[in-house]
């Protein structure tokens, strides 16, 4: 595993390619080995439409997206709060289930008056990883809720575990107060790219095949509230001024990846 960390991106999109022949998703192969990095502005690189789940150049753009998404959203919220939501699988082949009763639970938890009166909206995104005993699936949602004032949250883990059977646990993130000053880096680290799209060599081939099958027509990012319509496609870059009408059309037209690295070399954050 550690032998990939000295290779370039090309050496590891043609691995993790022989990985997905070995598993037979042929289709799914030719387009990673085919996925390459265009330039359409200077500077602001984006891939070529493959859009394949475990392809790790798509996974990387996929992850600026989210973070550009993220950031944009929890700056609108008045009191953030961030949880991990985690439903343990039974095994190692049942991942697909799992992620799905990850998500139908969650949406039925969110429908919960306790739920409703605590918390006014929130992001989530979702990532699945081995345990470390590596007999089991973790998926889990990195989830930033706008809780209003004076709302307890103290019943969550265990309303969720009860939901869950107790096999789910909602514990608070590292960074429970979320400032301006570091959302840069809680939006890099909600959108990590690492274990849904872990680096060729990670996963044995019958682990793999589950990830796909467990993230296979899967929405990662996702979003709910008073804030699910907010839109500020300008906030937080650099806008010369109002006759600046070429540079505002080039944000116009840019994708959310190309705004998240135009967002962090304006605002100096390390990528």
């Amino acid at each position: 595993m550690e032998s990939y960390l000295a290779c370039t991106e090309e050496d590891i999109q043609h691995a993790r390619a022989d990985e997905l022949e070995a598993i037979g998703l042929y289709h799914e192969a030719s387009d990673v080995r085919k996925c390459t990095t265009v330039q359409h502005y200077p500077g602001y690189p984006v891939t070529s439409a493959c859009n394949r789940r475990l392809c790790p150049r798509c996974a990387e753009q996929r992850a600026k997206e989210n973070a550009w998404k993220v950031a944009r959203k929890v700056r609108k919220m008045t009191n953030p709060k961030t949880y991990i939501i985690s439903l343990r699988s039974r095994g190692l082949h049942d991942l697909p289930p799992t992620v799905n009763n990850l998500n139908r639970n969650f949406k039925s938890f969110r429908l919960e008056p306790r739920f409703v009166e605590c918390i006014e909206s929130g992001v989530r995104i979702l990532e699945v990883k081995l345990a470390r005993s590596g007999r089991a699936w973790v998926p889990h949602l990195h989830a930033v809720l706008g809780v209003l004032s004076g709302a307890s949250l103290q019943w969550l883990n265990s309303a969720w575990y009860e939901l869950t059977e107790g096999y789910g646990s909602i514990v608070p993130f590292r960074m429970p107060e979320v400032r301006i000053e570091g959302l840069e880096g809680l939006s890099k680290y909600l959108s990590k790219r690492r274990d849904n799209c872990p680096i060729p060599g990670e996963y044995s081939l019958r682990q793999l095949w589950q990830l796909h099958q467990g993230l296979k027509g899967k929405r990662i990012f996702s979003e709910w509230g008073k804030l699910w319509k907010a839109e500020d496609d300008y906030e937080g870059l650099p806008v010369p001024g109002p006759r600046a009408i070429a540079y505002k059309r080039m944000l116009a037209s840019m994708t959310p990846a190309q705004k998240y690295e135009l967002w962090c070399s304006h605002n100096e954050v390390y990528r």
